[in-house]
């Protein structure tokens, strides 16, 4: 298990249908939260494209950690082509 630190949303809204969550975070009630896994990262096929959803990076310290950085542009070359060659962080 990994962990990058940064904001957290939850209680995002929309249909959610055909996702495939790829990362969650835990959204802790004694802090507010739902007290639930709340999805951080997740992919959406549309048509014939493909959407990747990363809502890890808000700012600078967050979108440096390599795990991020790694999650952002794995993501990305696989929703510009449908493959990963990048490869991931040790």
């Amino acid at each position: 298990m990994a962990h990058v630190k940064d904001e957290l949303y939850h209680g995002q809204r929309g249909p959610a249908e055909n996702m495939t969550i790829l990362a969650t975070a835990f959204s802790a009630k004694d802090k507010g939260g739902t007290g639930t896994n709340e999805p951080m990262v997740w992919v959406i096929p549309v048509g014939k494209g493909r959407v990747f959803v990363s809502a890890l990076g808000h700012d600078v310290p967050a979108i440096s950690d390599p795990l991020a950085a790694a999650i952002l542009i794995r993501g990305c070359e696989w929703a510009a082509t449908g493959a990963v060659t990048i490869p991931a962080p040790k």
